[in-house]
């Protein structure tokens, strides 16, 4: 009787592990995701100095339709903000909001995008691709034109721009500083705090010109050199290549939802 009930234990957890790895199977996932990646380990570790913690005000809040794949950051003109997703350019969109989170136009843009920013040295919008590409995409239409494939050498990486006449190319610690009129490299900063993927691959900028990083929960105020200067908690919005500033705001977003929405947190931030 024994032997009975140990097969037959035996063989409702064999049943037990199939249905499992069906179901894990059967869990949709994003097709032809060139986000995915290994998570890898934690980034550097904070500096153990003590340094202030700033604080993180959220002013505004809003959802946002990106087609079942990742955002991938948010730029304003002053007038709207522009977000665009990554992961496959087949599902590219590019949207556009309101100062008060409200959608006002979608556009495929056929780009697999990791970053969105607004250059106001040329009046428009810009983009960094996986593909290494540096892009001008036109919101209103989706419309865009490849400028470069030599710039960038992260695939993954989410850059930033300082002023109007710098990128910053930001992975594990270390930053390539570039020239944004033809993207020459003219030095490269290290010492930078970051976390695991693919927070490791943000960059952000204030309008201090201080340097953001972050670890998906905080963020890290460093200066030109990599001293911390302040440490800031994010109450919402944790998806690693989401880290933005634009508009005075720091922005952050949780990844979309099983409709394909995320949602974006804006935050004014500086020392408690």
């Amino acid at each position: 009787m024994r032997r009975v009930i140990a097969r037959l234990t035996a063989i409702v957890a064999l049943q037990l592990l199939l249905v499992g790895s069906m179901a894990a199977a059967a869990t949709p996932t994003a097709k032809g995701d060139t986000t995915l990646r290994s998570l890898g380990g934690s980034g550097r570790a904070p500096a153990h100095r003590s340094v202030p913690v700033w604080r993180a005000s959220q002013v505004i809040s809003f959802h946002d339709p990106l087609n079942g794949y990742h955002p991938m950051g948010i730029t304003s003109d002053g007038s709207n903000y522009y977000t665009t997703n990554g992961g496959n350019s087949s599902f590219c969109v590019i949207n556009t909001f309101d100062l008060t989170g409200t959608l006002q136009n979608t556009q495929s843009c056929s780009l697999d995008n990791r970053t969105i920013l607004w250059d106001p040295a040329n009046g428009g919008v810009f983009t960094k691709t996986f593909y290494l590409e540096a892009a001008r995409i036109d919101p209103a239409t989706g419309a865009s034109t490849v400028i470069s494939t030599g710039w960038f050498v992260h695939e993954q990486s989410h850059p930033a721009l300082v002023g109007t006449s710098r990128l910053l190319e930001h992975e594990d610690g270390q930053i390539r500083v570039l020239v944004k009129a033809g993207g020459q490299l003219t030095k490269t900063l290290s010492g930078f705090q970051f976390g695991g993927y693919p927070s490791d691959e943000a960059v952000a900028v204030d309008d201090s010109n201080d340097i953001l990083t972050w670890d998906g929960s905080t963020v890290y105020v460093q200066d030109q050199n990599g001293t911390l200067l302040g440490t800031i908690p994010i109450p919402n919005g944790h998806y690693g290549f989401s880290l933005s500033f634009t508009n005075g705001l720091l922005f952050t977003a949780d990844d979309v939802n099983g409709s394909g929405i995320a949602t974006w947190y804006g935050y004014q931030v500086g020392p408690a």
